[in-house]
């Protein structure tokens, strides 16, 4: 096998893995609404979902749930077969979908199951259609995905059903999303011109619909990319013409809508439909030119750089130069031959005939230059945008706003406005021009497992989002994810937007030769270009699906030494996805960095402060956390070391540059050298096999488990206070009185309380005795994973279970205390909703709040204290 490819797969996804075949198609038929969309794998692949995304129905809400059976290691010997049937049951009895959509993952493929014939099976037995996706991970990249998802329905939907009714003016719409119920709109316009949508394709869309696509008088196709050659297929099989058109920009919008109506009317539907289209674009076009005469003053003279797929960049130049933009030059990241000769063409039309074709390669340099005053863009380039001071308005399925139409221009317009014109955008470029073990408890707390098979919304990340995440805090610490392209991707994704800040992660982004192959090849060539001289570790993290199939990483390394490469700084960690959670990957990620740094040579060096310390950071502790356990150590004169530190590589640094991304986090050389004799405090049960590596010959290491409130902060300063031989500083005597003060002052609120607890086991067991406490009564502790932790809790009982688990608990709830992806679910439900863990965010700072200290404690009280200050 050639080396090549192996290189370009892993340099590609350097920065920005892609995404996979599974992301494509579940991506391109997930917004269908009232289908259930179901992974048949790990949660792992959960990971590329809409859920967190303004993609809205006008009706049924189903597409928002993600649904995998779940697989473990007992499934990948026996098969997952009998998991699927059971879970396709229990989603037809809870939900009455019209349909389920169900997707060959990586793993199941890899293990044979015939997801075909067991959607069949399915679908005979429960009288409902069950449609299977073949789109394993590894078949190819995202747009692989979307030809597999077109493939499908031509193949199993379209064409299966006749509609109820048939008009002159129906119409398919394909290849739009319905992002921020744009789709909705637009079918509510060309209601009031006298069309209808018979079909959208896939965004707003529902299966019955799609399958009397075949019926339609024409189609629209908006998006080559999303649903490439529906539009084509359809007119050579049931002989539907098509247009190529689009929903942005004022001109481009006006001219999908005169060629829609003149289509229509050629094959029979009445003359009236031009006049309507033409006296609607009239009324539009005088609301636009009023925002423009408002703008343009404003906006005269600053310069865009657009990075975005290009039909979208196309149809926007005008209105934006219009407006007195300069645009500075556009990306053709995402574009087919066809965008690129259109990008020729509008060159020429540009002033001084200047439109470069910036790559993604010169991005940075362009930003730090100065030459750029606003970034419109998806949301991969924001948080690298803001390190130059450069707004960035985003521009993909994330974005606030619609650009429907020549209403969505307006509302471009404004929000590049107040981007330009945020009052605090002038100071930061003037700063960038500047330059122990807690004593055991009776065991009395029950888990209960639950009996259903599958997850539906599981609010737990996999263990190697986990590994991946603890690896940030390590200085020159690099992550080479070993397993499909997709599995880094969703890393990305989620870790980037919930610390709003680039994730340092590398894959070796097999494809499906190299998965049965084993991937040896590429996993040389991949580590060879990682291996450079900024590098002090290189963490190799298994996915599921290269430890279902038995994967040696010792092995595979011993070829890579063949290979004269330096292998003294690699740690292998094995972290299938479908066992354990985050917290789990991030305790075996910080075992292996241990056991490497009892390895090291270790020599004592002249210490500035009379005490060292260790301290194990559990992935439950917020980076605000860590700051004010550097703040303590300093205030007892201990110099304390933190494994990791992400408090020095994920704290939103704005220092004009990426480089804190490597050079942040905590010096394994310098633990190495300091780490002999050394005490080490442990906090969380997740670093107990780290706390034993590294405390094995001292005797004052302690762990602890609670961390939050008085009493646990209590027993933290008093390890400080033993452990310096000085007393307490007078601001934490003072603190500590506050603290008192507040939990006087609002004990009858939060007596009001009645709180369903939602977390992983090490913040589920901190926040139990917190919540104790403060008053507040706790009805019912879920946690996505058994752990024998739990036992410990001063609880009867703790459920195992998932999202649908939690919301069944809430009956005499008045308030959930559960990750970020609960927040729409409390909503719904009439909760109020606290966010804690790791997960999507809806709130801004989770990662910046303060939970532990005196300060930290009085914190919670006064947010939840505010929560319910409403409830009777």
């Amino acid at each position: 096998m050639s080396p090549t490819p192996a290189i370009a797969a892993c340099n590609k996804s350097k920065e920005k893995p892609g995404g996979c075949a599974l992301r494509g198609a579940k991506l391109a038929l997930q917004p269908i609404t009232d289908v259930i969309h179901v992974v048949h794998g790990t949660s792992g692949c959960l990971g590329h979902v809409w859920s967190s995304r303004p993609t809205q129905s006008s009706d049924l809400h189903l597409h928002r749930l993600s649904v995998t059976t779940a697989l473990g290691e007992v499934d990948l010997v026996m098969g997952g077969t009998l998991r699927l049937q059971a879970l396709l049951d229990r989603i037809a009895d809870d939900f009455a979908p019209a349909g389920i959509f169900v997707y060959q993952s990586c793993l199941t493929a890899m293990l044979g199951d015939d997801l075909v014939s067991e959607c069949q099976i399915a679908s005979k037995r429960l009288h409902l259609p069950i449609i299977a996706i073949d789109a394993p991970g590894f078949a190819g990249g995202k747009q692989k995905g979307h030809q597999i998802a077109v493939k499908t329905l031509l193949e199993q939907v379209i064409g299966y059903q006749e509609p109820n009714i048939s008009t002159p003016t129906d119409i398919n719409l394909i290849g739009e999303f319905n992002v921020m119920g744009e789709v909705e709109a637009f079918n509510n316009i060309l209601a009031e011109l006298g069309i209808r949508i018979l079909a959208s394709i896939p965004g707003d869309g529902r299966f019955n619909h799609i399958a009397s696509a075949h019926r339609a008088k024409m189609s629209l196709d908006l998006c080559s990319q999303a649903m490439p050659g529906l539009a084509e297929r359809l007119y050579e099989s049931y002989a539907i013409p098509f247009i190529k058109g689009s929903l942005y920009g004022s001109k481009p919008f006006a001219n999908t809508l005169k060629s829609l109506a003149a289509q229509l009317v050629s094959t029979g539907a009445n003359k009236q439909l031009t006049t309507n289209v033409e006296h609607y674009l009239f009324i539009e076009k005088q609301k636009l030119e009023q925002c423009l005469q408002l703008l343009r003053p404003r906006l005269n003279g600053k310069r865009v750089l657009i990075y975005l797929g290009g039909l979208k960049t196309w149809s926007l130049i005008e209105d934006l130069q219009a407006a007195g933009l300069i645009i500075c030059g556009v990306s053709l990241h995402k574009c087919n031959e066809r965008d690129k000769s259109l990008h020729a063409e509008i060159k020429q039309q540009c002033t001084n005939n200047k439109l470069p074709d910036w790559q993604e390669k010169e991005l940075t340099e362009l930003l730090k230059s100065g030459q750029v005053d606003i970034l419109l863009s998806g949301g991969g380039m924001r948080y690298t945008a803001q390190k130059y001071a450069v707004p960035c308005v985003e521009m993909s399925h994330e974005r606030k706003f619609s650009l429907l139409g020549l209403n969505g221009i307006i509302a471009l317009l404004n929000e590049i406005d107040a981007m330009l014109h945020m009052p605090i955008l002038q100071l930061i470029s003037s700063e960038i021009m500047a330059k122990s073990a807690m004593p055991a408890l009776a065991s009395q707390c029950q888990i209960i497992r639950s009996s259903v098979i599958g997850n539906i919304q599981p609010f737990a990340f996999t263990q190697p989002m986990g590994a991946l995440l603890a690896i940030q805090g390590i200085q020159g610490g690099k992550v080479l994810l070993f397993g499909a392209q997709g599995c880094a991707a969703s890393g990305l994704i989620f870790l980037s937007r919930y610390f709003g800040e680039q994730i340092n992660i590398h894959s070796v982004s097999l494809n499906e030769i190299e998965t049965i192959h084993g991937g040896q090849n590429t996993l040389v060539e991949s580590l060879r270009s990682l291996s450079t001289s900024d590098t002090s570790i290189i963490a190799i993290v298994t996915t599921g699906m290269m430890d279902a199939q038995g994967v040696c990483l010792h092995t595979l390394r011993n070829e890579a030494h063949a290979e004269s490469l330096q292998l003294s700084d690699m740690i292998d960690i094995y972290t299938p996805d479908f066992e354990g959670t985050l917290q789990d990957g991030w305790g075996k990620a910080i075992h292996a960095v241990a056991q490497k740094i009892t390895e090291m040579p270790s020599t004592v060096l002249h210490q500035t402060a009379p005490i060292s310390l260790i301290v194990l950071v559990g992935s439950h502790l917020s980076i605000a956390d860590i700051e004010w356990l550097k703040q303590l150590a300093d205030d007892f004169g201990i110099s304390a070391y933190f494994l990791p530190d992400l408090s020095t590589s994920l704290d939103g640094q704005f220092t004009g540059s990426e480089d804190y991304l490597l050079n942040g986090g905590v010096s394994l050389s310098r633990l190495a050298c300091e780490q002999s004799n050394i005490p080490v405090l442990a906090l969380g049960e997740q670093m107990r096999d780290s706390f034993h590596t590294l405390n094995q010959s001292a005797r004052d290491g302690l762990l602890l488990n609670k961390l939050t409130g008085l009493k646990a902060t209590d027993h933290l300063i008093q390890f400080f206070t033993q452990l310096s031989g000085q007393n307490v500083p007078p601001k934490y005597i003072r603190q500590r009185a506050q603290l008192l003060d507040v939990m006087m002052d609002n004990a009858k609120i939060l007596c009001r309380g009645k709180a369903v607890l939602a977390a992983e086991p090490d913040l589920l067991f901190d926040l139990t005795y917190w919540l104790q406490e403060s008053g507040i009564s706790i009805e019912q502790a879920i946690s996505p994973v058994p752990h024998k932790l739990l036992t410990q809790l001063p609880l009867s009982n703790v459920l195992i279970g998932d999202t649908q688990t939690v919301m069944a608990q809430i009956t005499h709830a008045n308030i959930l205390i559960a990750p970020d992806s609960f927040y729409s679910f409390a909503q719904n439900a009439g909760l109020q909703h606290f966010a804690i863990g790791i997960h999507e965010p809806t709130h801004i700072g989770v990662p910046h709040f303060l939970r532990l200290g005196y300060q930290g404690a009085r914190n919670l009280i006064f947010n939840f204290s505010n929560l319910l200050l409403d409830i009777a």
